[in-house]
């Protein structure tokens, strides 16, 4: 394949969530709020960001993430795009 600077190289697929997906899930919803939400004027840090993600990483919090997880009704199933293993985003419709 010639290397082409206006062609964009795009290997990205789109799935449905499962719950082999929802650390993943966890990890994008934590970085979206990092990099969103820190704000000096409104009074909110990284670390009160931090605070609130705490335990959505420990067991009891993966756990509880998976048991909500399947209370999405079909329609509004979690859609996930991924660069090869890596997930980017979670999308709701």
């Amino acid at each position: 394949m010639e290397n082409d600077p206006g062609k964009i190289e795009r290997n990205i697929t789109i799935s449905v969530a499962t719950l082999a997906d929802v650390e993943g899930i966890q990890k994008v919803f934590y970085n979206t709020w990092l990099n969103t939400y820190p704000n000096i004027e409104a009074g909110v840090t990284v670390d009160d960001i931090k605070d609130r993600f705490k335990d959505r990483f420990t067991e009891e919090g993966l756990q509880e993430a998976k048991e909500e997880f399947p209370s999405h009704p079909e329609e509004a199933q979690p859609l996930l795009p991924k660069k090869g293993m890596k997930l980017s985003a979670c999308v709701e419709f």
